[in-house]
């Protein structure tokens, strides 16, 4: 810009520049220009450099307005419409999405992920949580409000766009009798949340607005830790209570169920992550055809998930 190159440099954090002229031999002779100067000194974390000139070429601008605004004018492309010379523009999509063959419209492709933080108010210590897809909705519980709330996330957005909000609030659900909560569950079918109090022994079921709570299980519960539903079946209602695997387990962090509904060739099975024997194992629900998935490279398992056939963890590193 105005015959200059300019650059940041990290070692002495500055930001400086060069002369440039028409050709190398009036640049030799000209001595009038310093070769290299620094503009701006004592600056941290330089990263990037952008020059912009105070006084525009009008004429460029009027020379490209019909191209700048047929992206304005254009309404259908479903998330970015990019200029181009022929037709004028095209429609692309964000990570995360893929364009489908009408060439306008995107839509989620699960091969490619994108990370999208939500700007959800007063977050201390979240211990454990769980979504409710079918109305949107996050349920949570921090250990320092001791608390569970409700988030809807889905109320006409995307979760890119909630991620640019300034900021979301969730409402408390249940906030009475509750000790040390250490996992949540959502029945998804029948609209209700389960969840396991460590220090009251319990573990409890109530509607997904908090009305109509009743205790499920309070007999011969040490330490409930992990919680899962399955709403394709019966015996949610703490019934038919039978011991799965009661052998070879450290301590249990992670617990995770795949009730076969997606791939119908597939027995439903449980997943498991153990903290103390470090690694991950499954089983079919009825504790049978045990096996071992990781039982190397695991520094500290902690929460575990399905999706698919694919198996995702935490790792807490030391």
């Amino acid at each position: 810009m105005d015959d200059y190159i300019y650059w940041t440099d990290w070692q002495t954090k500055s930001v400086n520049r060069l002369y440039l002229s028409a050709d190398h031999e009036s640049y030799v002779s000209d001595q009038t220009k310093p070769k290299m100067e620094m503009v701006s000194k004592s600056l941290n974390n330089l990263v990037d450099i952008v020059a912009v000139n105070k006084v525009p070429d009008i004429s460029i601008l009027s020379d490209n307005h019909h191209m700048k605004t047929i992206c304005r004018e254009n309404n259908t492309c479903s998330h970015l419409c990019l200029l181009n010379s022929d037709p004028g523009y095209s429609c692309h999509c964000p990570t995360g999405v893929v364009l489908l063959d009408d060439l306008t419209t995107c839509k989620s492709d699960i091969e490619d992920w994108i990370d999208i933080y939500l700007p959800i108010d007063n977050l201390i210590d979240v211990v454990t949580f769980d979504f409710h897809y079918r109305h949107g909705q996050i349920f949570y519980v921090d250990s320092k409000i001791n608390e569970i709330r409700s988030l809807k996330i889905v109320s006409g957005k995307n979760l890119s766009q909630l991620a640019e909000t300034s900021s979301l609030r969730a409402i408390t659900i249940i906030k009475s009798d509750i000790k040390k909560i250490t996992s949540i569950a959502v029945d998804w079918i029948a609209d209700n949340i389960y969840w396991s109090d460590q220090e009251r022994h319990i573990i409890e079921v109530a509607r997904i607005d908090g009305s109509s709570r009743k205790i499920l299980i309070d007999l011969d519960l040490d330490v409930p830790k992990c919680l899962e539903v399955m709403p394709n079946s019966a015996f949610l209602d703490g019934s038919s209570r039978i011991k799965l695997i009661d052998s070879n387990i450290g301590s249990v962090n992670g617990l995770a169920v795949d009730d076969g509904i997606e791939n119908h060739d597939r027995v439903p099975r449980i997943y498991w992550s153990d903290e103390l024997l470090k690694r991950i194992e499954t089983a079919t629900v009825d504790g049978t055809q045990r096996r071992i998935l990781i039982s190397s490279g695991l520094t500290l398992p902690f929460s575990i998930t399905v999706l698919g056939q694919i198996v995702g963890r935490v790792l807490i590193m030391n």
